[in-house]
């Protein structure tokens, strides 16, 4: 019946959490409410305590007011509206539609992994697709087209996950299944055997996977169930293995539901790495025989890991799966909080359940339980790819009706970044990234021939050329390398600075410094230490595997210096490979190189060979200005015994003396500039 539009709006009261039993039936506003965990979600059929500035209050939240289920809880909100109502004792604030709660957001995943584009990583779901095509206890049961709501909603959700390999449990309908996957471009599949009480009439849930087919590539030889030989169901009635187990021994494992092993091999982003994924639905809990259920799949649980440990005690292992029990506390219902892999979290050395910070962050799996019992777990030779704060909850795909659709559990995921297997680096700096220069010790800026950071780029070629960058005092710069370079035994790269003269000079000699960072991925930097001149440096202590830049930032003390010193004169960054290793590259043309440019702008620099000579002096010469140059040679009573002039037409002057008419001994030659000043003063021997 059409009773048409109120007479009267009605409009709430304001009232506090702790008023709410004084307003029963009716409609009233509070503000300024907190949420117990932001970020959660907001269930349907569920009940969330708030507080405020009064106390603590219950909100309710019908599964059937579909504009708030699935909604993300924020923080605070600053008013919620409701109806009043009761629930035995506890009165409850009944919020009806959006409109009650404004503050409620979708849902939107987040996370530092989310930057990783998914071709790069190597995607692990595991869900628990609630009894799978079965039309008696599926979640769409009851309705002619269950099977067909079930499929298409589930198929939904497998396209938007993206992942390389989905373990599935519970899977009843096989024809069902096999459609489904069908209807999923690029990926098969493979189902389990190996069920509950095998020999039994009706229906069995089976564990399987779904796979990429163009990132996994299953070896069906290596696949198998796990413990099949120990399990009286299938080695002929044989359980002498089972010594003290909790029940019938039939009823190990979940009465046959054996964890099954498929062995893998995965390509992603060039890489290949060989998985042993092992998928498991564990023994389920009971109200009725709590204690005794717990029992059985604790014992289950530690046959295999006695069992990983020791066939699989080197392999690429991940556990995952429905493990019918968080791993936090056990959500069984015993006196005991301890989960019932207790043996899996305790062992840090060789496991990591990487889908804990799940449980500690107070998320869900199961939709109607606040606990996560579906987990995945991966073993120490992993623990380096695992890509951070990427396990999650497949939050984004819940709304009012998932439950009735597609499953009673959420998936669950984590993300894995294979690095290739590199035993030596090529890496070379191929882009200037930023530039921030500094100024000379006077204040000027530094001249422009010193201030191409292009020059910081490639091989470190430092001789006759002004083929470096000057940082300037307190400038910096940052570079990109390519190809990666990755974390290797020893040090890593070498940073070279150009100061006048052979390499390896003392640092107390011209002490140009710099403070050296890293990082993978131009974001967040990380030092690894300082260096005077040229610096080694090796990234292991950063706990990065690789990175792809490098900044360099002058630290020089400007008081330290005279004229118009400019910092940091960066040449180059070069990688440091383990003795043994090839890398491609003439790494000669690293040693022993001289600079002969200049320090500082305004200076003359001058190398003269060899040194003692015979009748032949080379000098080498560096200038920054195009004025001529007397050479003067002094005896060792200080008289001028031979002069020379050279043009100052050019920067760069290579020239060979002859002074054969000076006998042997020793000399002191000078370099007078323009003004008379001497610029430069050299011990020279003539034997």
């Amino acid at each position: 019946m059409d009773l048409g539009l109120a007479n009267k709006v009605i409009s709430p009261k304001t009232v506090t959490l702790s008023e709410l039993g004084n307003f029963p039936g009716q409609l009233v506003t509070v503000a300024n409410v907190s949420f117990p965990n932001p970020g959660d979600l907001l269930f349907g059929n569920a009940n969330y305590n708030l507080t405020d500035a009064s106390g603590t209050g219950q909100l309710r939240l019908d599964n059937q007011f579909t504009s708030l289920v699935g909604k993300a809880q924020p923080v605070t909100c600053s008013t919620i509206t409701g109806v009043v109502g009761r629930f035995r004792s506890t009165f409850q604030l009944l919020s009806r539609s959006a409109a009650d709660l404004p503050c409620a957001e979708e849902f939107v995943p987040t996370g530092n992994d989310l930057s990783t584009p998914r071709s790069e990583t190597f995607d692990i779901v595991t869900w628990n697709i609630e009894w799978f095509g079965d039309e008696n206890n599926s979640p769409a049961s009851g309705d002619p087209n269950s099977d067909e709501i079930q499929r298409d909603s589930v198929r939904t959700i497998l396209l938007a996950l993206e992942a390389d390999v989905i373990a599935v449990q519970e899977i009843t309908d096989t024809t069902l299944f096999a459609e489904l996957v069908a209807a999923l471009p690029g990926y098969d599949f493979f189902l389990s055997d190996f069920v509950s009480r095998p020999d039994a009439a009706g229906e069995k849930q089976r564990v399987g996977f779904i796979y990429n087919i163009n990132t996994v590539a299953p070896d069906f030889s290596a696949s198998k169930a796990l413990l099949a030989s120990i399990h009286p169901l299938y080695n002929g009635g044989d359980d002498s293995t089972l010594i003290g187990y909790p029940s019938t021994t039939d009823r190990f494992y979940a009465s046959g539901r054996l964890p099954y092993l498929f062995v893998v091999d995965v390509t992603v982003n060039g890489v290949t790495k060989r998985l042993d994924i092992v998928n498991l639905h564990a023994r389920a809990n009971s109200g009725s025989d709590a204690q005794n259920r717990y029992d059985m799949r604790k014992y289950d649980v530690e046959v295999l890991k006695d069992t990983l440990d020791t066939y699989f005690d080197d392999a690429n292992l991940i556990l995952l799966g429905d493990y019918n029990d968080d791993i936090d506390f056990t959500v069984a219902d015993i006196p005991s909080t301890l989960t019932s892999y207790e043996v899996f979290v305790n062992d840090t050395a060789h496991y990591d359940p990487v889908t804990i910070s799940l449980s500690e962050a107070g998320f869900r799996s199961f939709v109607s339980r606040e606990n996560v019992i579906d987990h995945i777990t991966i073993s120490n030779e992993l623990f380096a790819s695992y890509l951070d704060g990427s396990s999650r909850v497949g939050y984004e795909f819940y709304d009012s009706d998932y439950s009735s659709t597609a499953s009673d559990h959420l998936p669950v995921s984590a993300r894995l970044l294979f690095q290739p297997e590199v035993t030596f680096n090529t890496s070379e700096a191929v882009e200037v990234v930023s530039f921030n220069q500094g100024k000379r010790r006077g204040g000027k800026s530094v001249v422009w021939w010193r201030s191409i950071p292009e020059k910081a780029l490639g091989q470190p070629l430092e001789n006759y050329y002004f083929n470096f960058v000057s940082l300037g005092f307190g400038g910096d710069i940052t570079l990109r390398l390519e190809p990666k370079l990755y974390d290797l035994d020893g040090n890593d790269f070498t940073v070279f600075e150009s100061t006048f003269g052979p390499l390896n000079i003392p640092c107390g000699w011209y002490p140009e410094k710099a403070e050296v960072y890293v990082s993978s991925d131009g974001v967040d930097f990380i030092s690894v230490g300082q260096t005077c001149l040229n610096g080694e440096f090796d990234i292991s202590s950063t706990g990065l595997t690789s990175i792809e830049f490098i900044k360099v930032v002058d630290v020089s003390n400007a008081k330290n210096f005279f004229r118009n010193a400019d910092g940091y004169d960066l040449d180059g960054i070069w990688p440091i490979n383990p003795v043994g290793t090839l890398n491609g590259r003439n790494a000669t043309l690293l040693k022993d190189h001289q600079n002969f440019a200049p320090n500082e702008e305004g200076e003359i620099a001058i190398v003269a060979y060899p040194n003692p000579f015979n009748d032949i002096l080379t000098l080498n010469m560096v200038l920054e200005d195009d004025n001529s140059r007397e050479i003067k040679f002094y005896n060792a009573l200080g008289l001028e015994v031979a002069s020379r002039s050279v043009a100052g037409d050019q920067a760069i002057i290579n020239t060979s003396l002859d002074l054969e008419v000076l006998p042997s001994g020793l000399y002191f030659m000078k370099v007078i500039g323009v003004n008379g000043q001497v610029e430069q003063r050299m011990k020279l021997i003539k034997r």
